[in-house]
């Protein structure tokens, strides 16, 4: 069973660690285990030491969210590559890798730092097809990503529409580059997009209005809530750095979902894209007619508020809670 889940929200504060926090509350609140204070030491300074993190767990099974995969930890950086030393590959530790954008080049590594957990939990489907295909040689497990369940959603759920489009988060550039030429012919449509003003992220319409800001989850999701649609491209379509032609399904997806957005979205099709039926919520947008033709058809109609309710119902982070616990019952 599992006991805890170590956190870094006591010295991380990077904004894209917030979902990672509203994640680890809601398994704690769903499967009732503690959350643990993380210490920094052992994360950034002693993480390459083999098995020290016994210290913490002592027998306790204990999940740990990060953002990539650990192949290289920080100091002694040659010796860790030979060896693939990493203090959190022992038996009590169960990974979670977010982020997952490894070359078939680092199956060895990735072979050697997760030898000895009982489990690695990899959010992608695309990942864990590139797993499958490269006989990777430590155990591992679909476990998706999902939407806190402060974010749930009904059927009657309705939000004020204030806005067009909001520009959350990073463009992708084709996208972006249809909506300038749709701004060009249609002088009627109010879009919200970001300025970065003395280092908070503030929204403004294309009208000079100021719609609030995204420094945190809260700003962030009521912008949202006040567009009628959204853009959104996965991210190696996105040009991400770093994401090495990963096309994997991000959060920002189900998010535009609850808060009742239309989504416009470009994408490929892969495991991922699949297992998230992205194509029931929009077509592959590739081109400027089908990008005019679907923020057309978005701009004049309501979203189905059933349809989102009852496809989040199979997203929410308490549902991935069951799941996991049905997956440690099997180990």
């Amino acid at each position: 069973m599992l006991k805890q889940i170590y956190t870094k929200r006591f010295y991380e504060s990077r904004n894209f660690w917030d979902l990672v926090y509203e994640w680890e509350d809601c398994i704690s609140h769903t499967l009732q285990i503690p959350i643990v204070k993380e210490s920094k030491l052992f994360d950034r300074i002693l993480k390459g030491i083999p098995g020290l993190y016994w210290i913490n767990t002592r027998g306790r099974l204990s999940l740990c969210f990060q953002m990539g995969a650990e192949i290289v930890p920080t100091n002694y950086k040659k010796l860790q590559e030979i060896l693939g030393l990493r203090a959190k590959n022992i038996e009590d530790v169960i990974p979670v890798i977010i982020d997952f954008w490894q070359p078939a080049s680092d199956i060895m590594a990735l072979n050697r730092a997760y030898s000895r957990n009982k489990v690695v939990l990899v959010s992608s489907a695309e990942a864990i097809k590139f797993l499958n295909d490269n006989n990777a040689g430590f155990n591992y497990v679909h476990w998706p990503l999902s939407l806190p369940d402060l974010y749930a959603i009904t059927p009657q759920t309705v939000f004020e529409k204030k806005y067009d489009l909001a520009m959350m988060g990073r463009q992708n550039p084709l996208l972006e580059e249809f909506l300038k030429k749709y701004i060009e012919t249609h002088p009627d449509f109010v879009y919200a997009f970001k300025k970065r003003e003395d280092g908070h992220f503030n929204y403004y319409t294309n009208r000079g209005e100021f719609v609030g800001c995204a420094d945190d989850r809260i700003g962030y999701l009521q912008i949202m809530r006040g567009a009628k649609c959204g853009l959104y491209a996965t991210p190696g379509l996105d040009e991400k750095s770093g994401s090495n032609g990963y096309n994997q399904v991000t959060p920002r997806f189900l998010e535009l979902l609850s808060s009742g957005c239309h989504v416009i979205a470009r994408y490929p099709e892969n495991p991922d894209t699949d297992f998230f039926h992205i194509s029931d919520f929009s077509d592959n947008i590739d081109s400027y007619s089908k990008f005019e033709e679907a923020l057309d058809k978005a701009r004049a109609s309501e979203v189905d508020m059933k349809k989102y309710s009852d496809y989040l119902s199979k997203h929410y982070t308490s549902v991935r809670a069951k799941q996991l616990q049905e997956i440690l019952n099997g180990l």
